[in-house]
């Protein structure tokens, strides 16, 4: 089964210029029997977190989709980038057991 997801379909939208999944008309998905069930762009079995490796080695986007997936489209790899952010940020809720509450105590 997959399940699609979108980043920030949680938060308000802002107005301005449509974002990348309009243009490309791509989601991510996971499908626990494709690329270990680890998100990928919808349709191909590429896993979002390969951009992160690919841009610690010095990577570009646009080297990304000349040299490695000629099959995707800069917006496809900026969407990507903006799932795994948008990931990040709903992250301390998913791992609360990470979190240090120490600093917290005596803030106001």
């Amino acid at each position: 089964m997959d399940i699609p997801m979108h980043p920030g379909d949680d938060q308000e939208k802002e107005e301005g210029p449509p974002g990348p999944e309009r243009k490309t008309g791509r989601q991510i998905r996971m499908n626990p029997r494709i690329s270990r069930g680890l998100p990928c762009i919808d349709g191909t079995q590429i896993p979002v977190t390969v951009f992160l490796e690919l841009f610690k080695k010095g990577y570009t986007i646009d080297r990304i989709v000349t040299e490695c997936y000629p099959e995707l489209t800069r917006e496809d790899v900026v969407f990507a980038m903006d799932f795994i952010i948008d990931w990040v940020r709903r992250a301390p809720g998913y791992l609360s057991d990470l979190v240090d509450h120490s600093t917290m105590e005596g803030e106001e």
